[in-house]
């Protein structure tokens, strides 16, 4: 059986139900979509595993120049090609859009399931209807495991990443619980389309990152609670697309980190931040010659801003 963190203990825990559902066909309740953007050689491997699987899959192509979107559609007959790259969240919501079964799995393009993962996570969520989001057990394409869920950050964020590799196995067998609240990894989410019909899809003022930090705050807001089936294991090979234009990427990644904290903790949180994320990374910088340059011109680019240039000002940001 899998293990569903957390598992309510509440009297009327909806166990029975949960338990007479798992007869019925997953793969009539379950929509996957793969958001892609210059990732073929793994969307193949990706699209490979899902062929064997008896799930519908909509990839969401952004505007790819490697040729994604002619080999999906060699795999798969539902393939959404933009004409420009809108980001993650708003390609994710025109897949999710283009569905109608009650659970939609989104994923990225280099992501891809262990065996049917995929029908093990419906079967989780089943089990409790006051989870309005799942994620499964990551692993990296070398085995090692990763990160499945995480606190949320503070305006205190240094830039950094919030766990490693080494620290992932442990911390996913802990429950959900003290006073930073969590979010799921984005890399691979299942979704309760009753759960998106109330909060709403992607925000997609985010570009690319924190969008599943956004939608986890406001899936917990509205009354449901997140979840992690640990026995649903997919591989997350990651950076595929981010990688060779870091530099850019990273930018991209704090001012998502800034529009996070101003929605939902206001502008004076986000300012403390932009701060706080300009001198840290001049510290980090300090001794590191040639390879902290990097790192110096990312600070002078959050002191040389106000708030909301970085945020409502800049260029639109189709690179990435």
């Amino acid at each position: 059986m899998s293990t569903l963190l957390p598992m309510s203990e509440e009297p009327g825990h909806p166990v029975e139900q949960a338990y007479s559902a798992l007869a019925r066909d997953d793969s009539r309740e379950l929509a996957v979509v793969v958001v892609s953007f210059e990732s073929r050689p793994f969307l193949e491997r990706c699209l490979d595993v899902w062929q064997e699987l008896p799930h519908t899959v909509v990839v969401v192509d952004n505007a790819s120049s490697d040729g994604s979107a002619a080999a999906a559609r060699k795999r798969t007959k539902h393939v959404i090609a933009l004409e420009e790259n809108v980001g993650f969240g708003a390609a994710a919501n025109a897949g999710i859009a283009a569905t109608s079964e009650p659970f939609v799995l989104v994923t990225n393009a280099d992501t891809w399931p262990d065996g049917d993962a995929a029908s093990e996570l419906v079967r989780c969520m089943r089990r409790d209807e006051t989870i309005g989001a799942a994620g499964p057990a990551f692993v990296g394409g070398d085995g090692r495991p990763q990160p499945t869920r995480l606190p949320m950050p503070s305006r205190w964020w240094t830039g950094r990443p919030a766990v490693t590799s080494h620290q992932a196995s442990r911390r996913l067998s802990l429950p959900f619980g003290g006073r930073r609240p969590h979010f799921l990894v984005g890399a691979a989410l299942l979704l309760r389309r009753e759960t998106l019909e109330r909060v709403g899809g992607f925000d997609t003022t985010f570009f690319l990152f924190n969008e599943d930090l956004d939608l986890c705050r406001r899936i917990e807001a509205a009354g449901w609670r997140l979840a992690v089936c640990t026995e649903a294991r997919f591989v997350h090979v990651g950076g595929v697309a981010t990688r060779p234009r870091w530099d850019e990427v990273y930018r991209e990644q704090l001012r998502g980190h800034l529009r996070l904290l101003r929605k939902h903790d206001g502008a004076a949180s986000a300012e403390t931040a932009r701060r706080w994320l300009s001198l840290t990374l001049l510290v980090r910088a300090a001794g590191k010659g040639r390879r902290g340059r990097p790192l110096r011109d990312t600070a002078r680019w959050l002191r040389a801003h106000s708030l909301d240039e970085l945020l409502d000002g800049g260029p639109r940001r189709t690179g990435v």
